[in-house]
């Protein structure tokens, strides 16, 4: 399951595999340390689900068909998906994931956003704030918003990896 972040930190850092083991395990360590610490009421694990696992995983989804889609650009997307693989992805796909991906994501994500973030009840059209919102802004909890500084830290840690490494900079991503 960290093969993906183990191969990066290779990548990005130009490690070896044990040092990208070793920096990736202790990454993870603080993570569930922290989340072991803050366990009552288990508000540090079910913030980082709510934020990771629910809504920063939609997010992520969103991002990428749009930079596939429209900054890369389809066709240069599909020759590097096809570059050596064994089975090719149908030509009708690049219409759904040029338009139909992008609005259908967008617009599931508006909706969602709108009765789990904003608490819409579509139904009686009443509003109350999740409480995920609430832990953060209404009723601030201390741990929930520790969670999210955690959240930022390793997001900064792995842009920065990035920003380190000029092969993942280019003067124009259409070429």
């Amino acid at each position: 399951m960290l093969q993906p972040g183990i191969a990066f930190l290779e990548e990005a850092l130009r490690l070896n595999r044990k040092q990208s083991v070793a920096l990736l395990g202790m990454i993870t360590a603080v993570g569930c340390a922290f989340v072991v610490y803050f366990s009552a009421d288990v508000k540090a694990l079910d913030t980082l689900d709510f934020w990771v696992g629910t809504f920063l995983i939609f997010v992520l989804s969103t991002v990428q068909i749009i930079i596939f889609g429209w900054i890369l650009g389809i066709e240069k997307g599909f020759a590097l998906a096809h570059e050596g693989s064994v089975i090719r992805i149908p030509g009708f796909y690049k219409f759904i994931m040029k338009y139909v991906s992008p609005l259908l994501l967008l617009a599931i994500f508006i909706m969602w956003v709108a009765t789990n973030i904003f608490g819409l009840n579509l139904s009686t059209g009443e509003a109350s704030y999740s409480s995920y919102v609430k832990d953060l802004f209404i009723e601030p909890n201390a741990v929930a918003w520790l969670s999210i500084l955690l959240i930022g830290l390793v997001a900064a840690f792995f842009a920065f990896c990035v920003d380190l490494n000029p092969a993942y900079k280019t003067a124009n991503p259409k070429d």
